[in-house]
């Protein structure tokens, strides 16, 4: 019996030792499965973000677009004059311009600008 007892000590931390190395496994592999779900969820946040952003950007160049086409429309082409106050709106709805679109439009509305300045005066 004294031969049993001696090996009780080894054994229970040999189990011990076997339980806890099957508690670390289970609980990588959880982690893993977490760490897996996060990286999905970031890539879709990461799309969304995108469509958002080319959302945000349609609507802020179509604002530009907007006060472009009732700059001409209604000053320029129905009444054939400039002013202050359409000059103004115009100056203020482009403004933005340089930030949202590329150069060569940046550079055509600053020409429009420039000639609408002109014949103010």
């Amino acid at each position: 019996m004294c031969n049993i007892v001696s090996f009780a000590g080894p054994i229970a931390t040999i189990v011990a030792a076997s339980a806890a190395v099957f508690v670390t496994w289970r609980i990588g592999r959880g982690q893993l499965s977490i760490a897996k779900q996060q990286a999905a969820i970031a890539q879709q946040q990461a799309e969304l973000a995108t469509v958002r952003l080319q959302h945000e950007l349609y609507d802020r160049r179509f604002a530009i677009f907007e006060a472009a086409r009732n700059f001409f429309v209604h000053q320029i082409y129905v009444y054939g004059n400039v002013s202050d106050e359409s000059y103004k709106s115009y100056f203020k709805g482009t403004a933005d311009a340089v930030f949202l679109l590329d150069e060569t439009v940046t550079d055509y509305l600053e020409e429009i600008r420039t000639k609408a300045l002109r014949t103010k005066f």
